[in-house]
């Protein structure tokens, strides 16, 4: 059975209230997303002060707008709207916030400095160590916004406390924990002694020293292995090479030492 038809005056009626002191009536009804009250016209969502326009008013004229004389998005009085152009409710709105604007100055915004913004994002743990709490690069690294660049928080954190990092040096990690920026756990040292300190050269070491025997199955071990300051050989593989070598340099004419 149809629902009972209940007129559109009826409707907008029911949903607005006097306020005595301002005159305003109050929508009590649904609002858009700006604040103003809607309600259904022919199946379509329509403002509720136009409505309330056309009730009491007049059919609103092509190309005009309701401005709100008092001020109050939630009225639909019609005697507190008047038809303006876009142009003038525009204007009309800005100068209404510039008068619902609070006049008191705001105390001007403190912009902390690198320091400060370095301090916030550390925290000291039981070893010793500034454990970074910021943003951190895929390596597990501190990195924190100098100038609008990203930088890493350890090269920041050494020079704001010891001092200015030599030209062409890195920083090295003796506590090896690469979210660490004490600056009493960096070092500045040559990439090439950085890399021999690192995980990886570490690694590398253990492996060669674990290996027992060369790639043609000599023993490493007793008079058999060759040790130089580079590197641990095969005295066996080595001496043929040496051999190899002299054979090339008789085949060409070459003297040798």
């Amino acid at each position: 059975m149809p629902g009972k038809f209940v007129p559109l005056k009826d409707r907008f009626d029911a949903k607005w209230r006097r306020d005595d002191v301002s005159g305003c009536w109050v929508w009590l009804g649904a609002r858009t997303v700006n604040g103003y009250g809607k309600m259904y016209l022919a199946g379509q969502l329509v403002v509720a002060h136009r409505i309330g326009w056309l009730l009491y008013k007049a059919p609103l004229t092509d190309g005009l707008c309701l401005n709100h004389i008092c001020m109050n998005k939630d009225c639909v009085n019609p005697d507190h709207l008047e038809e303006v152009t876009i142009a003038e409710n525009t204007r009309h709105r800005n100068f209404n916030r510039h008068l619902l604007r609070d006049p008191t100055p705001k105390p001007p915004r403190k912009i902390p400095t690198l320091k400060e913004r370095f301090d916030a994002k550390w925290k000291l743990t039981e070893n010793g160590c500034w454990e970074w709490q910021g943003a951190a690069s895929a390596k597990g690294y501190g990195r924190i916004s100098v100038n609008a660049y990203p930088v890493p928080a350890y090269r920041v954190a050494y020079e704001l406390y010891a001092g200015p990092i030599p030209k062409g040096l890195h920083i090295d990690h003796l506590c090896r924990n690469p979210r660490c920026v004490n600056p009493k756990h960096l070092e500045p040292v040559t990439a090439g002694e950085n890399s021999r300190r690192g995980w990886a050269a570490n690694d590398r070491r253990d492996r060669i020293i674990a290996k027992k025997t060369c790639r043609r199955g000599h023993l490493l071990e007793g008079d058999n292995l060759r040790v130089t300051p580079k590197q641990r050989q095969c005295r066996t593989c080595w001496t043929m090479a040496r051999k190899g070598w002299r054979a090339d340099r008789r085949h060409n004419g070459l003297e040798y030492t």
